[in-house]
């Protein structure tokens, strides 16, 4: 397994399509690994939309417009999320064989690769606890949200963390997402939502002692920057990508 810390950038753009270029690579076995986790901040204001996120409905575009904050989607699903200072991102592809036909499902799935992931943090944040297709909760408030994208033989199920956020910057470039899990009891951004409140150097090796045997890395690995380079170009700078729904 790959195990990248990486500080690469903090362009949007090139960070989705290193998410993306990630579960090629995988796919294709040009890294020398079936299977890899990335961890990037986003250390500037971001929107991410999913795949299928309304451009107009679940983003303040003038706000955002007017504050120099970009807009970009991601090839999964899930929600609109807002990135930057106190976040962190979290990618894990893993192929599909990994898991039974039994639990291939899309929630299934992504419920125990969240749930593995919590699981190495709960020593720190006992009320840590994974909730409806892919939260983590603490007290009933959200501390993060993920997502997944699949390709013929592998998956990616990665997560954005509200770490050590400013929480109020959600209010003021999104709106309230227009589908809600039951838990969110129509609360809005400020009564649902908080920090896990963890030192990102804690997170970093916590999460790294879970996989012991792989190959750590903080440099871009050639495959990836190129593949990110020509998915950035192609698709997630592209304003008809952005704006298609």
């Amino acid at each position: 397994m790959l195990f990248w810390n990486d500080h690469t950038t903090s362009d949007i753009a090139w960070n989705i399509a290193a998410d993306e270029a990630l579960l090629i690579a995988c796919e294709q076995n040009l890294l020398g690994h079936e299977s890899a986790l990335r961890i990037w901040r986003q250390r500037s204001w971001a929107v991410v939309m999913g795949a299928s996120g309304r451009y107009m409905d679940e983003v303040y575009v003038d706000r955002c417009q007017q504050r120099g904050v970009p807009i970009a989607r991601r090839s999964s699903g899930g929600g609109t999320v807002l990135l930057g200072p106190g976040t962190l991102c979290v990618s894990w592809v893993r192929p599909l064989t990994d898991f039974k036909m039994s639990d291939r499902g899309v929630r299934e799935l992504q419920v125990f690769m969240i749930k593995k992931l919590a699981d190495q943090f709960k020593a720190i944040s006992r009320d840590l606890e994974v909730v409806a297709s892919g939260d983590w909760s603490i007290q009933g408030q959200k501390c993060a949200g993920s997502a997944q994208r699949r390709l013929k033989t592998h998956v990616m199920v990665h997560a954005s963390i509200l770490n050590q956020m400013d929480l109020s910057a959600i209010s003021y470039f999104l709106p309230p997402p227009p589908r809600m899990p039951e838990y969110r009891a129509n609360r809005d951004h400020g009564q649902f939502l908080r920090n896990l409140q963890m030192d990102p150097v804690v997170f970093l090796e916590r999460l790294a002692r879970h996989f012991p045997d792989a190959e750590e890395i903080s440099e871009v690995p050639l495959p990836i920057k190129k593949l990110a380079d020509e998915l950035a170009g192609d698709r997630f700078r592209m304003a008809e990508w952005t704006t298609r729904f």
